[in-house]
């Protein structure tokens, strides 16, 4: 079974194009992304958000009472779906396509195809009465597996790998982990490649397909086959390996990431439980770890904290803190440069921090 394919495109970035009856869509979407942007998104999405997602997501569904209201609404929760990740995209329309089946069992065989790692059930089983949404659950826990399998691929490509052969890249440490010791890895016999259009034709005839092509209408690109949503995962890494981009692990959450500027960039972009990004609040909680025992850095963040605290409760001070926090910068660099004692630079704060 097919449901749709992926292409390289000139740029090296993906574009992502599936099936029409596998999207159930009116206005079949495209997505192009570059190889691993999503792919590390998704690795580390929250399992009850994604969980929220699909529950959500499915009974929904169950509410419409006209066709023309529910595609409606498919269509639209589609669009963002593929907008917040492609992966998600995907997952989701895996739940639609297998509820289209009437039969719960001919929904489950469905899954089976497309989606190894699902764990449906057995024929004996009695069909539950909300088996839509069972489908939907089904599909979401294939995706939690699919995603902890993911986790320990970039943790042996990126980290075990990288200390093991200390002088390869990283296509020839996928090379030499392989299927062994990869979970998503391209099969023994390589990926199964053809040549497709960019933009699905189903449904022209011939004479249609090549006045679309001969116009500039579509171009045939190279393309690989999916026939389970998982082999995306695998040709994602793939790519993502050959492309030898720079992938590091975040010194403050500790997830992989690829930084999209300065490749000298040690924080993702992730949020943390405070709400801020681990870009934002990183490079401080590093700085301070590294001067936890500096007694001039410990006076200076001291004072700081309670300038800073107070510019807060009092906004017209905002000014004068600023003001302040420029001599404190400059005396707290005299201090390091021996110009003036610790015990001038302690005073000279406590002084200045006074409320007047």
């Amino acid at each position: 079974m097919q449901i749709g394919y992926v292409h390289v495109l000139e740029s090296k970035e993906l574009l992502l194009n599936l099936l029409p009856d596998f999207q159930l869509l009116r206005e079949p979407i495209q997505v192009v992304f570059a190889p691993g942007a999503s792919l590390l998104e998704y690795a580390y999405m929250d399992a009850e958000g994604l969980r929220a997602i699909f529950d959500s997501m499915t009974m929904e569904e169950c509410t419409f009472s006209h066709s023309d209201e529910l595609q409606a609404w498919i269509d639209a929760s589609a669009h963002i779906h593929a907008k917040l990740n492609v992966y998600l995209f995907l997952f989701a329309q895996t739940v639609r396509a297998a509820q289209q089946y009437e039969n719960f069992y001919a929904a489950l065989n469905y899954l089976r195809n497309v989606l190894p790692d699902a764990k449906v059930f057995h024929a004996e089983l009695t069909i539950p009465s909300d088996w839509k949404l069972w489908i939907g659950r089904i599909v979401l826990d294939a995706m939690l597996t699919a995603q902890r399998r993911l986790r320990k691929d970039l943790d042996r490509l990126f980290e075990a790998s990288r200390e093991q052969y200390p002088n390869n890249t990283c296509l020839q440490r996928y090379y030499l982990l392989g299927t062994s010791e990869l979970h998503h890895c391209a099969p023994p016999g390589g990926f199964a490649f053809t040549v497709q259009p960019d933009k699905l034709l189903a449904g022209r005839d011939k004479d249609e397909q090549a006045e679309a092509l001969s116009a500039g209408q579509t171009h045939l690109l190279p393309a690989y086959a999916l026939t389970r949503v998982t082999d995306l995962i695998a040709f994602d890494i793939f790519m993502l390996a050959m492309s030898n981009s720079v992938v590091k692990r975040c010194l403050h959450c500790g997830r992989w990431f690829s930084p999209r500027g300065r490749s000298d960039t040690e924080y993702c972009d992730r949020f943390t439980e405070s709400g801020k990004r681990c870009s934002e609040i990183g490079a401080t909680l590093r700085f301070e770890a590294l001067h936890k025992d500096d007694e001039i850095q410990q006076l200076y963040l001291k004072a700081y904290r309670r300038m800073d605290s107070r510019k807060r409760q009092l906004k017209h001070l905002a000014p004068k803190v600023k003001n302040w926090g420029k001599e404190a910068r400059a005396m707290r660099r005299k201090c390091y440069n021996g110009e003036i004692t610790v015990e001038n630079f302690r005073h000279w704060l406590d002084e200045t921090t006074q409320r007047t």
